[in-house]
């Protein structure tokens, strides 16, 4: 058996009561039963809004599709964020709406991008260079609070963008560098699964480990894998199963 109680401080009205100022209608006194209560409320105060500002209701469906759903831009599809699945079209629908997001986690909390796995790691940079094409300096855009630019300044001598094969000298007076990974299995000690040097599992071409039927893919067999690479691994797991082909 389970109870539930619920204790609250609560100001205590002699009668439910409703206040309308010039804009603002502060409805009070409506005390616990106000969240089952809620759907009702809100509809009669919708009518008394509707009632004192002489207003009609609106359509609740859109003549009009948003703008990145519409074929005025095509190219706008592609995915952005592979962890929420948020399109270029939804990012750059936020960044040229009235009233723009001005900061990336202005953008993250606007429209979800980043809020993903990798928070950020595989699309951030995507993200910035949204900002740029609608004339934003990447040298002004902040990460949350004022400088918090996560771009720390433009490569001296180069061109930009960088072609694939460009080299070009950058001084620093710190080098700090990612010498690998390790994959999180110490808890399979004692499964009879194998893994291998710094805890990646054993798999075969099909991803199975040594035991029947327990697959591994991801960063656990391939610590260096992105998260793109994670999913396509997962893809071809889940085609397998499906009795389709690698």
């Amino acid at each position: 058996m389970l109870f539930h109680f619920f204790i609250k401080i609560a100001k205590q009205a002699a009668r439910a009561d409703k206040t309308v100022h010039s804009r603002v209608l502060h409805v009070a006194g409506i005390r616990s039963t106000g969240l089952s209560a809620s759907p009702g409320i809100g509809r009669y105060v919708g009518e008394l809004v509707r009632d004192e500002l002489d207003l009609s209701l609106r359509n609740p469906f859109m003549d009009e599709l948003p703008e990145y759903l519409t074929d005025i831009h095509p190219d706008e599809g592609e995915v952005v964020c592979l962890c929420r699945s948020i399109t270029r079209g939804e990012i750059l629908a936020a960044l040229r709406s009235p009233l723009p997001p001005t900061t990336l986690d202005g953008l993250k909390r606007r429209t979800g991008a980043m809020l993903g796995d990798c928070q950020g790691n595989l699309c951030m940079a995507r993200l910035i260079d949204l900002f740029q094409q609608l004339g934003r300096d990447p040298l002004t855009l902040d990460k949350n609070v004022a400088h918090s630019c996560p771009i720390v300044g433009h490569l001296p001598n180069a061109e930009r963008p960088l072609s694939d094969d460009q080299l070009f000298d950058l001084p620093a007076d710190t080098l700090v560098y990612g010498a690998g990974m390790m994959a999180n299995t110490h808890w399979l000690k004692g499964s009879g699964i194998i893994t291998e040097a710094y805890g990646t599992i054993q798999v075969d071409s099909s991803y199975q480990t040594n035991v029947q039927g327990i697959y591994a893919i991801g960063t656990v067999t391939v610590p260096s894998l992105d998260h793109a690479d994670s999913i396509a691994m997962g893809k071809e797991v889940a085609s397998l199963l499906a009795g389709g082909t690698q």
